[in-house]
């Protein structure tokens, strides 16, 4: 069941690519190509091209002179490399298969940057009208000590106190309002929609086994620690025995011997290379390969931690969830409370307006919570 809701958080990011800005989708497109073609490259490098030649040669001996003309087909394959062939092949497949997981990666993570950043905005968003709120009550505490100030009931100091308070709430707004623009100067690079019409989908926290199977940073790197294997069997059968044909086909023109004829030889070559830095070429390919199976390694042990501390962060903005809902119970039953002594006229409407002001920021405090806990998972989601 866990498999399907999986599947289906990820298809949903999928599905909206079309809030990826065009150049942006065209940019990986192209990579992806270019990579495939590559990969094609690879895998197809072990067959030779055919080479037609023209030759047109004058020669001198003594008194005898000689003009030569030949045109040929000239063919030189290997059939045989110790294995050498049948790795390429492979290899050229692994890097296919990376180029489809690199674009999927790529792809994926440019959603998953869209959508937390819409998600930032909505936040914002939040965190501006909770302000109000705040503005709200301070600007009825204002009021109130103003009262108490002209009754001489507080010194100066304390209306003092509140009226610069107000005034950092008010510059607290402005300062959300530059960050908004910051976010939405980096979603103009990253989508031509509105974050407005961007909807966002609430998505849960997978599994460690199923983060760590999905994980397209992972899936990349045992790629590359493959194709490192694939390089060292190659560089291992580059010094083995190999086989090739080889054959020229042609027409020479002479006019001194009389030969005006089509020609042709063919045969099989068995070569056994040596070379002076053959180990040296081996061990860096044995290196090339470890450190592969080390950077895996070391990759899967950063996801775990990532897991780990994402899970953590998670526990602790649940924890002040609760407590802000018990907080919001306290406020109603406040609420209620006043809203009896009001009638009672033993508080006044601003008592009443303040706590409706508190208990209304509280609830915008669980929408931001709950953003907190998206733009966490959604991190997650990034590599998988």
């Amino acid at each position: 069941m866990k498999k399907i809701v999986l599947a289906t958080a990820l298809t949903a990011i999928l599905l909206n690519a079309q809030n990826i800005k065009e150049n942006k989708a065209l940019e990986l497109e192209n990579q992806k190509n270019k990579q495939t073609l590559e990969s094609e490259l690879t895998k197809d490098s072990w067959i030779n091209s055919l080479s037609i030649n023209a030759d047109s040669t004058k020669s001198k001996s003594g008194d005898s002179k000689s003009t030569s003309n030949k045109v040929y087909l000239d063919f030189n394959q290997d059939i045989f490399r110790s294995g050498g062939i049948l790795y390429t092949i492979h290899k050229g497949k692994l890097q296919k298969d990376l180029a489809f997981k690199t674009y999927d990666k790529n792809l994926n993570a440019l959603n998953i940057d869209i959508f937390k950043t819409v998600l930032e905005l909505n936040k914002i968003d939040l965190q501006i009208k909770k302000q109000n709120y705040l503005i709200k009550n301070k600007t009825l505490e204002i009021e109130k000590k103003e009262e108490q100030y002209l009754n001489s009931l507080i010194d100066i100091e304390e209306l003092d106190s509140a009226i610069i308070e107000k005034n950092d709430l008010l510059n607290q707004i402005e300062d959300l309002k530059t960050s908004k623009d910051d976010f939405l100067k980096q979603l103009k690079t990253l989508s031509s929609s509105k974050y407005q019409d961007i909807k966002v989908q609430r998505l849960h926290v997978v599994e460690l086994e199923k983060y760590l199977d999905s994980n397209k940073e992972l899936i990349i790197k045992d790629l590359n620690m493959k194709i490192s294997k694939k390089d060292l069997d190659i560089t291992n059968s580059n010094y083995l025995p190999k086989i090739s044909l080889f054959s020229q086909l042609g027409y020479e023109d002479n006019n001194q011997s009389d030969i005006n004829d089509d020609y042709y030889n063919y045969g099989v070559r068995v070569s056994i290379p040596f070379d002076y830095n053959m180990n040296k070429q081996k061990q860096i390919s044995r290196i090339n390969y470890n450190l592969s199976k080390i950077k895996k390694t070391i990759k899967k042990d950063e996801e775990i931690n990532k897991y780990k501390n994402s899970i953590s962060t998670l526990k602790r903005i649940d924890n002040k969830i609760k407590n802000t809902k018990k907080s919001i119970e306290s406020y109603k039953r406040i609420y209620k409370l006043t809203k009896n002594l009001v009638e009672g006229f033993f508080k006044t409407k601003q008592d009443l307006k303040t706590i409706k002001n508190r208990l209304e920021s509280s609830k915008i405090d669980i929408d931001i919570l709950n953003i907190d806990k998206q733009l966490i998972i959604y991190d997650l989601y990034k590599n998988i």
